[in-house]
């Protein structure tokens, strides 16, 4: 059984029996695929498709489909050739296989692409905060199992009402995007990136310390402020992002607490002028 990948340009091995080849192929490879129709080799005066190996003497390959959507393709070598290889009953249940295959492929895709809009924030991309939330709680476990730090970062967009006001929503949907295409940007693969709600984001970074999480949240800041904006061709001008940052265990041992923990941080430096980063303070 070969799917086709996300970019639809190669077709890759999803279970393999017998002698069958697992190495990934164009579409253009598969006879089946450009035809969109099955494709019987029964000996070697048949056309062969570019990805079976010349040890295979007889074959079928059906596409799979559902839903006016190719999925990929069922590959079906037999060990003798001719026209007993290939008798009606043979063929009927390859088609049924391919048939109920791809039904389940296209199941699970929807699956996964209902799974997706429900932790991914629509206009920026970004996870959201419902799954911020389940994220940070099995964080805060590994951090716990193997004594290792963990940083929570809460961003905002400063004065993002007064820029809404001025540029209008549209501007103000185009920087929440800027913002969040710089996070994807910036982070680590094991960092979780989201916005949290309106102009507030979250960084979770496992194993960061808080100088290490001070020194990348800086870098960001900086990395936004310079950042050329606009809306259409109208320069939107300067804009910043004031962040908290909290620090597991020292700033708090669950998630509430962190998150209140950095969202303390922020506050404060809020109040301190924005445009600037703090870390969170025990009273």
């Amino acid at each position: 059984i070969y799917v086709l990948n996300s970019s639809r340009n190669l077709v890759e091995s999803l279970a393999v029996w017998g002698k069958g080849r697992s190495e990934a192929f164009t579409p253009d490879d598969c006879w089946s695929l450009r035809r969109g129709q099955p494709h019987v080799v029964r000996d070697h005066s048949d056309v062969k498709c570019n990805h079976v190996d010349n040890t295979t003497e007889a074959y079928i390959c059906i596409p799979m489909a559902a839903q006016h959507e190719t999925l990929g393709v069922l590959h079906v070598g037999f060990a003798s050739h001719g026209s007993d290889a290939f008798n009606r009953n043979k063929q009927a249940m390859a088609s049924a296989m391919a048939e109920r295959v791809g039904l389940a492929l296209r199941n699970l895709k929807l699956r996964e692409q209902l799974r997706e809009m429900s932790i991914r924030d629509a206009l920026t991309g970004l996870l959201n905060r419902r799954y911020i939330e389940e994220a940070l709680l099995r964080e805060i476990a590994r951090a716990l199992r193997y004594d290792l730090p963990l940083g929570v970062v809460m961003m905002d967009i400063d004065n993002f009402k007064n820029f809404n006001d001025k540029f209008g929503h549209e501007a103000g949907d185009n920087v929440l995007k800027e913002f969040g295409h710089l996070l994807d940007r910036h982070v680590r693969g094991s960092d979780i990136a989201c916005r949290f709600g309106g102009e507030e984001f979250t960084l979770i970074l496992p194993e960061a310390t808080k100088e290490a999480a001070f020194c990348r949240t800086d870098e960001i800041r900086e990395a936004f402020k310079n950042l050329q904006l606009f809306s259409g061709n109208e320069p939107l001008g300067m804009v910043t992002i004031s962040a908290g940052i909290a620090v597991f265990p020292n700033d708090g041992d669950s998630s509430k607490s962190l998150l209140a923990a950095a969202d303390s941080a922020l506050y404060r430096a809020k109040e301190m002028g924005r445009d600037r980063v703090e870390l969170f303070l025990a009273s």
